[in-house]
């Protein structure tokens, strides 16, 4: 079994840490332990504007290992992490911490997000940061240069005892948000040993192609780490793989070897007509035609082209064009318009096409025109009376009787000016499949929230880190919180820092602005049939269908699509929404596909973390996005079970469908966002459910009977209904 121990190192000497300055008395080595115990750092973060910000990240350096033991080799040190701080005074947070299992040697660690390393970066009290860019950060691409890995030369097995190891290095590194860490760092600490698995040691050594030059990615000179025969840009400068010394201009590619283009005019020896001669490279040919004026300078037979300036050896005064070398001479084609004359329905109109594609010259051609014989089918393309500009496919005939072409006649359409009311045949903005009753436009509630189509949501659920279990009764009640206690409410929402609540009367309410504002707990005014709530946006459809966002807007999350939707979803940083038409529109932050939906028809649709889940007309369900949990390990979130389904939920990285024979499947994680501590949101228990709801790390269900069973960490995680 791996284990492992921290040992924290101080400024002070009091609460048993060592200083800087000071050795430990009692060891047998002082000049040993001055030498491991201690640190040294340049790190400095270099914001998305340029501005550096530097600090002493050495106020609090932390040193943890593993090690292999071996009685005829040293110490070999394995997967160690390290926390780097400005600051040794609590709740003061600005902080670096590097940990990647991979290291075990000196040599470079790609530190893209891909990687199993995690390297996060805390800016909450860093000096000088601005506000913008305070908040904990994980690296997404960048390196880090191990130069030296150290617990001693001494072979043997130190299990139990202290061993004083040490680091040094470089990290070059970025968030996705675009802040950059940069420096040296040098550590030593006494690190409590014990022996793990021997494991293999593979390291990078910056030099992929072997020429003895480190890749400029790694912070090396290599102008090519893919070709052996391109080195460093100190002896190449233009990068070009000719030596400086042998390059006609090493600040310009474009121009090779001397050996190979003696005059270094850019043209090869083999090429130049006059290799001895620089001025030949405006004269390729050597016909004494410059090339500015050569219609084909690599042809001495052709010369000046201004008398032929398209070059197509027709004189200018009998050329269509002369600018168009597509275009001939006038005596074959008097239009000009590339038809000869004999095939031109018009040679006098260059609007007019070939006879051989349109035999009735209307202009349309035989294979768009329904009566190439007939003229005057030119504005009925279809032939069925109906003049193309009033009908909704012109080359179809039978849609003579179905104007916006969606197979339902006129006479049973409630609206034949929009394909869309097929699926919503009282035009109500709900589609049929979860109207309760679809002939009456005044029930707009989807059946799944009014099991007893009354006009009120029977129940709904959430819940979240600061507010507790959120629920609405079948009078509208709000229950479990004395927010939103006055008046009925029809659907509540909530997020990571706020929630939302929509009254009675159609207007929105909001709380939550005090812990992190963004503008999310301030909606607009105007009614509206439902409001969801993400991390810091909001997002409801208005009364006329349409949506509408405020908040945070920084991926594009409260920048919704025009038209018209009947449900609606805010994840962290994106929203999914299903439209009229029941397809699925998304917006926001697409990192990992979660904007990103599939095609199909869809009843209910639902945002989480970085994934999306969506209910399929047909009772499939079908997900988008993320598979992994924070440490990149999968998880499966988006990758759901086969069956028959009537609503989906999505947390952070589970995922929980209701079938409709009422029992719940959930899948993903049932961990925590790193996969250490174990809270069990997807094992659900058995039973008979009309409505599910997740959130970060916790689940929640309403029994037929009424009744509320959460599971995993629904009650400080943000579990919340769509």
């Amino acid at each position: 079994m791996l284990k492992h121990i921290m040992f924290l190192f101080l400024l002070s000497t009091s609460c048993g840490f060592l200083s800087k300055e000071e050795p430990d008395e009692d060891d047998e080595d002082n000049e040993q332990s001055l030498h491991y115990l201690h640190c040294d750092s340049d790190l400095r973060i270099i914001l998305p504007t340029g501005e550096e910000i530097s600090g002493d990240f050495c106020n609090i350096g932390t040193l943890e290992a593993q090690y292999e033991f071996d009685p005829d080799t040293a110490p070999e040190v394995r997967s160690p992490s390290l926390g780097f701080s400005t600051t040794k005074e609590a709740g003061v947070d600005c902080r670096l911490t590097i940990v990647d299992p991979r290291v075990c040697s000196e040599g470079y660690y790609d530190l893209s997000s891909s990687s199993l390393g995690q390297i996060e970066l805390i800016t909450n009290d860093c000096d000088g940061i601005p506000d913008g860019y305070e908040g904990a950060f994980s690296v997404s691409s960048g390196y880090l240069h191990v130069k030296h890995l150290s617990a001693g030369s001494r072979p043997g097995n130190f299990e139990g005892t202290e061993l004083l190891t040490s680091i040094a290095g470089r990290i070059s590194a970025q968030t996705i948000e675009g802040l950059r860490i940069e420096g040296d760092f040098s550590l030593g600490r006494k690190v409590l040993a014990f022996d793990s698995e021997e494991e293999e040691c593979s390291y990078y050594d910056g030099d992929f192609d072997e020429d003895g030059w480190v890749s400029q990615d790694y912070g090396g000179e290599d102008c090519d780490d893919n070709d052996p025969f391109i080195g460093s840009y100190l002896q190449d400068e233009d990068c070009d793989g000719i030596l400086t010394e042998e390059d006609c201009d090493d600040q310009n590619s474009y121009l090779g070897a001397v050996t190979l283009d003696n005059d270094c005019d850019g043209v090869m020896t083999t090429e130049d007509c006059d290799d001895l001669d620089p001025d030949t490279i405006n004269d390729m040919d050597c016909d004494g035609v410059l090339s500015a004026d050569d219609c084909d300078d690599y042809d001495p037979e052709l010369g000046y082209n201004t008398e032929d300036q398209d070059c197509d050896q027709v004189l200018s005064s009998e050329d269509c064009n002369d600018l168009d070398s597509s275009l001939g001479s006038v005596h074959n084609d008097a239009d000009c318009d590339g038809i000869l004359t004999a095939d031109d329905c018009d040679d006098s109109e260059p609007d007019m096409g070939a006879i051989s594609l349109d035999n009735d010259c209307d202009g349309l051609l035989f294979s768009e025109d329904c009566d190439d014989s007939d003229p005057s089918t030119v504005n009925d393309m279809d032939c069925d009376g109906v003049l193309s500009i009033d009908d909704c496919d012109d080359f179809d005939p039978s849609t003579v009787n179905d104007m916006d072409c969606d197979g339902v006649l006129a006479g049973d359409d409630c609206d034949d000016n929009d394909a869309a009311t097929i699926n919503d045949m009282d035009c109500d903005g709900v589609i049929s499949s979860v109207d309760c009753d679809d002939a009456d436009s005044a029930v707009v509630i989807p059946n799944h929230l009014d099991l007893d189509c009354d006009g009120f949501v029977d129940v709904e659920i959430v819940a979240t880190d600061y507010y507790g279990t959120r629920a609405i009764d079948s009078d509208g009640v709000m229950q479990l919180t004395s927010i939103f206690s006055n008046g009925s409410y029809s659907q509540v929402s909530v997020g990571r820092y706020h929630i939302c609540a929509l009254n009675s009367n159609g207007l929105v309410e909001c709380d939550g602005s005090s812990i992190i504002d963004y503008g999310q707990a301030y909606p607009p005014s105007g009614t509206f049939l439902q409001v969801t709530a993400g991390s810091t946006h909001s997002c409801g459809i208005t009364s006329s269908g349409t949506v509408s966002c405020w908040g945070k807007d920084n991926y594009g999350q409260s920048s919704p699509y025009s038209g018209v939707f009947t449900q609606i979803s805010g994840g962290t940083h994106h929203t999914c929404g299903v439209k009229s038409s029941s397809s699925v529109s998304c917006w926001g932050l697409d990192s990992s596909n979660q904007s990103s939906p599939p095609y199909g028809q869809y009843t209910q649709v639902s945002s989480g973390g970085y994934h999306s889940c969506g209910v399929k007309t047909n009772g499939d369900i079908e997900c988008w996005g993320s598979n992994l949990d924070q440490s990149q390990s999968y998880v499966g979130q988006a990758n759901p079970p086969s069956g028959t389904f009537v609503q989906v939920a999505c947390g952070d990285y589970h995922s929980c469908g209701l079938r409709s024979d009422g029992s719940i499947d959930c899948w993903g994680s049932d961990y925590n966002s790193v996969g250490y501590v174990y809270y069990g949101q997807s094992s659900p228990p058995a039973g008979d459910f009309v409505l599910i709801a997740a959130g970060n790390f916790g689940s929640c269900a309403v029994e037929s009977t009424g009744g509320l069973q959460c599971w995993g960490d629904a009650s400080g995680s943000g579990v919340q209904l769509f």
